[in-house]
């Protein structure tokens, strides 16, 4: 099966503006690459 690219823009402000679709491709990635660790921890954690 090919791989998928998936690009996620994530919210500026408020990390409840995420979208749902959002919030589902990153956690069901294989592969998370980010400009800065500090973002996906506080958008997930």
């Amino acid at each position: 099966m090919p791989g998928v690219l998936m690009i996620v823009g994530t919210p500026l402000g408020n990390r409840e503006d995420l979208s749902p679709r959002a919030r589902a491709a990153i956690v069901g990635a294989d592969l998370l690459l980010c400009e800065d660790t500090r973002s996906p921890n506080r958008l997930l954690g």
